[in-house]
């Protein structure tokens, strides 16, 4: 009994140290197990964390993509875009050098069209002189023809130098002022008058032509503008061979110029003196001395 007892005691001894040993296991295994949670709750709080950022990350690598991919559509439009205005600059400079083959061209032609302009402006300046002349002889050549038309109607006829009078309802008085006598040789060649001729008349040449040598004359008529012009026209020519007759030209205000051309005689190449050319000069002016009568 004694041992039985002695084992009973061992027994539970060992039972009692089992549990206490169990004890302290499970209060270890227990601090060791809220280690344990507190440290996967730290762990699920990182894991959350981690989660966060990586659906941050994600969607900053979606942006990123997105981004991406815009700048490489715009990168291609750049490219794009390059391409063309590559072009564009090529053609650009193509027109560039067309525009200045043009100028070089418009250079040329404003080089002739300043000088055509040069040529123009001095023909405008001498129409303008001329019509500075046109002004001062309009009204004597509008009272000349004047004149004329209604000496036509009096029965006068304007060049008819052998009118020593006239009707007596004409209003018109023939005057002769100045006679004059010129002998021309036929080597002269030609020689040049001036006539001074203040009123509208006619110059009456008388010719004398012994050897019948042909010669020329023609006359003009001289406008003088003060501190202008002086423009001369030539109005009338005429040519004889006779050996003596009349030459009647009319004239008009101012002064007349005669150019006589006597050419010298030639026989078998040889030129001779042989011929004088006696001329007499009348100028006859013709003057108002009533009211012009009506037609």
């Amino acid at each position: 009994m004694t041992n039985f007892r002695i084992s009973s005691d061992k027994v539970l001894l060992l039972l009692l140290v089992v549990i206490v040993t169990l004890s302290v296991l499970s209060l270890v295994l227990y601090l060791q197990l809220e280690d344990a949670t507190s440290s996967l709750s730290e762990c699920r709080k990182a894991l959350l964390s981690a989660r966060s950022d990586l659906e941050l990350l994600g969607r900053y690598a979606q942006n990123l993509y997105m981004n991406y991919t815009n700048l490489y559509y715009f990168t291609k439009s750049l490219v794009e875009n390059y391409t063309a205005l590559q072009k564009a600059y090529q053609n650009i400079n193509q027109k560039y050098e067309d525009v200045l083959r043009m100028l070089e061209e418009n250079q040329k032609q404003y080089e002739e069209l300043y000088a055509s302009h040069e040529l123009l402006r001095a023909n405008y300046s001498s129409l303008l002189k001329h019509l500075e002349v046109l002004d001062e002889v309009l009204e004597v050549i509008k009272e000349l023809r004047l004149h004329y038309l209604t000496s036509r109607v009096t029965g006068f006829e304007y060049i008819n130098a052998s009118s020593a009078t006239v009707l007596s309802n004409s209003s018109y008085i023939i005057r002769p002022v100045r006679k004059w006598t010129r002998t021309l040789f036929s080597d002269i060649r030609s020689t040049t008058i001036a006539i001074p001729t203040p009123k509208p008349g006619y110059l009456v040449i008388y010719y004398n032509n012994s050897y019948r040598v042909c010669f020329s004359i023609a006359a003009s008529n001289t406008y003088i503008v003060p501190g202008h012009y002086t423009a001369r026209n030539t109005y009338f020519s005429t040519r004889t061979c006779l050996t003596q007759g009349e030459i009647v030209i009319p004239v008009l205000p101012h002064n007349t110029i005669l150019e006589l051309v006597i050419p010298p005689i030639s026989v078998d190449g040889l030129t001779f003196r042989l011929a004088d050319v006696v001329m007499q000069f009348q100028y006859f002016a013709i003057e108002i001395s009533s009211e012009l009568p009506s037609t």
